[in-house]
């Protein structure tokens, strides 16, 4: 995303909020609400990150300047010179509103910011390479073309950029979250396969050409010619694996069909034996007792083996590839894990945005739920333990309500929730999609039935469908494909399904990472659904952003104390209405500014007084010595 920024927003009234941002986001593309900033898609290119921007905001007051993707990045970086605490940077939206591109600015800016001597800037500049260079890769391995977003994210990824103790950037980390391997396979209605298939030109989205950069970055990164033609070697084999298909020879088994060359080629690309493969695919293995038995598979049950098989393959290549990343970022760094651990970081969230299609299955869920997370730490953050805090110093304050999505995780994470419904199916020898959603939408199951979060169409045709009451809207779900997509059969008989599977637990983890740093966010809006530069749709922001919290945030900053003061003593703390430490930040840098000057101008005058008093001792000494030789001249 290419955002212009215009002034503050936690200025102005709520209760006139909808129609100044109707009228005021027209002519721009991004606010500041507080520790907020809202971009906007401009859907279009525009200068606004060039080096004199970089100068512009680079030790600056950044709350006095038009808010800028930048001006967050350096409260982030000014914030952890300030206070030595660990940053983190949350970057969310929906789907298409420009959360990547936001995120690598916010990067670019932090490796150019840390750098404080030529030496220390040489080094930088390396760190800031291999960083940024990791983003066309990991967009070409994990981002599709959607319907909403032309290179959507179909991963998230939490990057540590870590710093010395000279706050140079001397390393970075990347952790990634539920690769949506599905894409290796599928393609609905729109194209949404990864964008590796672009690099063919089946794929193209206009007036863009990132194939240069794509291999620029790969050598950027140190992935020499051997492995590239591994990776893409690889690649080509799963594109042929996909081409293979099954006949049916009897009513309950199947064989691959002879009429092309995808399945030896296959074999071939990856060094596999034919025969042993074939048999794999074509049968499965049950022990009873003692035994062994393979039974022969339909030519459903060998297509969805294929398809597991491709997905599996997909995902390791993907976690080697990330794997090979942070090596790269932690190569020269001079930080090993003990050392790690001492350091400082800035963490850059990017994760994928709300999704609400036309038809939406266990993707969206596992997307939608982690955001559901997101907006809980960020309510956590904004609202329960501000007001909580006014309360504990005895601020008179009235309770400003918002949407506490506690609710809707419950529905997911409680006992005979969504989330262990689906666990307990998927255990199942005979699990299906149907029963699945019967457990859900049974009046005996009082987590969902009795939430206010859950509920069932209407109109429902046919078994299958169900509606959760997200924070950003509500939801149809189809079950369809939910227990083949969570219970990749490749590797069934150990299955780590949902409930107690690394996705939660590491979205678990990552909330508790967040909460140790001080947040900054950044809400990324999409201004209309077609994708057209700078067309405006109102009623779609003013719903975005009160889906996100944002609306709810400017009525807190806006309200300050009841009282028309700038200021309120709490039992330990002062508490300043917004704007009031910008300005007293401002007065320290012109005091601190005016200080210096004192401090320059007394000890250029001690030393300028110095070298005269040097000056008149070394001429006076000069003229003693010239006239005794003169005198000793003349008398002789």
């Amino acid at each position: 995303m290419v955002a212009v920024f215009a002034k503050r927003m936690d200025q102005s009234d709520y209760h006139r909020g909808c129609s100044l941002l109707s009228t005021v986001f027209q002519s721009s593309v991004g606010r500041r609400n507080g520790i907020v900033l809202v971009a906007i898609n401009p859907y279009r290119e525009c200068d606004i990150y060039g080096e004199n921007i970089f100068n512009l905001y680079r030790n600056a007051n950044v709350r006095q300047l038009d808010p800028h993707v930048y001006g967050v990045a350096e409260e982030a970086f000014a914030y952890l010179t300030r206070h030595d605490r660990n940053q983190s940077i949350i970057i969310s939206g929906e789907s298409g509103a420009g959360k990547t591109v936001s995120a690598k600015y916010v990067m670019q800016y932090l490796a150019e910011a840390c750098s404080v001597s030529l030496k220390e800037r040489h080094c930088d500049k390396d760190v800031e390479k291999r960083v940024l260079a990791s983003n066309p890769v990991t967009e070409a391995f994990g981002n599709a073309k959607t319907v909403r977003n032309d290179n959507s994210s179909r991963f998230g990824k939490f990057i540590k950029l870590l710093f010395s103790s000279q706050y140079s950037m001397c390393g970075a980390t990347m952790e990634t979250y539920l690769l949506e391997k599905s894409s290796t396979i599928y393609i609905a209605d729109a194209p949404n396969n990864f964008r590796y298939l672009s690099k063919g030109k089946c794929l193209e989205v206009a007036d863009v050409d990132d194939s240069l950069k794509f291999v620029e970055t790969l050598k950027a990164l140190r992935l020499n010619d051997d492995l590239l033609r591994q990776i893409f070697t690889i690649l080509s084999a799963i594109l042929h694996f996909g081409n293979v298909n099954f006949s049916s020879s009897s009513s309950d088994s199947c064989d691959i069909s002879m009429g092309s060359d995808h399945f030896p080629i296959f074999c071939s690309l990856l060094e596999i034996d034919l025969t042993s493969l074939r048999h794999v695919l074509l049968h499965k293995t049950l022990r009873a007792g003692g035994e062994i038995l393979n039974r022969h598979l339909d030519s459903v049950q060998a297509i969805n083996g294929r398809d597991s098989l491709a997905k599996l393959i997909y995902s390791l290549v993907f976690s080697w590839l990330i794997d090979m990343i942070n090596k790269c970022l932690h190569k020269n760094s001079g930080a090993s894990n003990e050392l790690e651990s001492n350091l400082k970081f800035i963490g850059v969230l990017d994760i994928y945005g709300f999704e609400m299609f036309d038809k939406n299955s266990f993707e969206q869920l596992c997307i939608n739920y982690a955001n559901e997370m997101l907006q809980q730490q960020y309510n956590q953050h904004v609202f329960k333990l501000e007001q909580a805090e006014y309360i504990k110093e005895g601020i008179k304050w009235s309770f400003i309500n918002f949407c506490d999505n506690q609710p809707c995780l419950d529905l997911f994470e409680n006992r005979l929730g969504i989330l262990d419904l689906l666990a307990q199916e998927c255990k199942l020898s005979k699990a299906s999609d149907v029963n699945f959603w019967s457990n859900m939408s049974s009046r005996t199951n009082d987590t969902c039935s009795k939430s206010a979060y859950f509920h069932l169409p209407r109109i429902n045709i046919a078994p299958g469908q169900f509606i959760v009451r997200h924070f950003a809207g509500d939801v149809v779900y189809d079950v369809d494909g939910f227990i083949e997509k969570n219970v990749d059969s490749v590797n069934v008989d150990q299955v780590e399904v949902l409930r107690n599977s690394l996705f939660k637990q590491s979205l678990h983890e990552l909330r508790r990472t967040l909460n140790a740093t001080t947040p900054h966010y950044i809400r990324c809006i999409k201004p209309n659904d077609k994708k057209l530069p700078f067309n405006f749709c109102v009623l779609r922001t003013v719903e975005q952003l009160r889906a996100c919290g944002v609306l709810e945030t400017i009525r807190i900053s806006a309200s300050g104390f009841p009282s028309s003061g700038k200021y309120e003593f709490g039992h330990t703390k002062i508490f300043f209405r917004t704007g009031q430490v910008a300005l007293l930040e401002t007065a320290r840098t012109e005091k601190l500014r005016k200080s210096a000057i004192t401090v320059q101008k007394t000890v250029r005058g001690f030393l300028a007084r110095k070298r005269y008093l040097r000056i008149i001792s070394a001429v006076s000494t000069i003229q003693v010595f010239g006239k005794a030789w003169l005198c000793y001249r003349f008398d002789s």
